[in-house]
């Protein structure tokens, strides 16, 4: 029974290593994107979910709600492209992250921010040593950001043409 209870407390610890590295990547994120004013985002302890000074997501509004759970899916795929110490997938699908952003010139610069950030980051991680497994993000958007249609590989969907190849 106490060599259960060793090795429980052992694998929780690995746990809570896990969880910092994840945090401290979604730190760094929204370092980056350079935020305006510090919203104080890290990762709850009790429910995993992102949260902000002011509490749970909710509290703030849907642009700075989308760019935090942006990052906060960027930090769990940097995490498993980096160490390989989850199975979780290295997988990412954002939605029309521009959507609930906004269409102010101050909007705008975010969310090019955003992209900057994430696809910097990703191509980094694949040009390093350190890339353990293979990736795909796959991002929604109508509307790209001026500059980034020569950085990323574009499919055009229409009403003749629905389906990704």
């Amino acid at each position: 029974m106490r060599q259960q209870l060793k090795d429980h407390r052992s694998m929780l610890s690995g746990r809570q290593v896990a969880v910092q590295e994840i945090e401290e990547f979604f730190q760094n994120i929204i370092e980056a994107l350079g935020l305006p004013g510090d919203p104080g985002a890290a990762i709850d302890r009790s429910t995993y979910l992102p949260r902000v000074r002011r509490g749970p997501l909710t509290n703030v509004g849907h642009g700075l709600r989308t760019v935090l759970n942006v990052a906060y899916r960027m930090a769990f795929t940097s995490h498993a492209l980096v160490t390989g110490a989850t199975d979780l997938p290295t997988l990412l699908v954002i939605d029309s992250p521009r959507k609930n952003v906004g269409y102010g010139d101050d909007d705008q610069r975010l969310t090019s921010r955003l992209y900057t950030h994430f696809l910097d980051h990703i191509t980094a991680v694949r040009q390093g040593a350190t890339l353990v497994r293979p990736s795909q993000v796959i991002i929604v958007d109508n509307d790209l950001p001026a500059g980034f249609r020569n950085r990323l590989h574009v499919v055009e969907l229409s009403r003749e043409n629905p389906l990704v190849p």
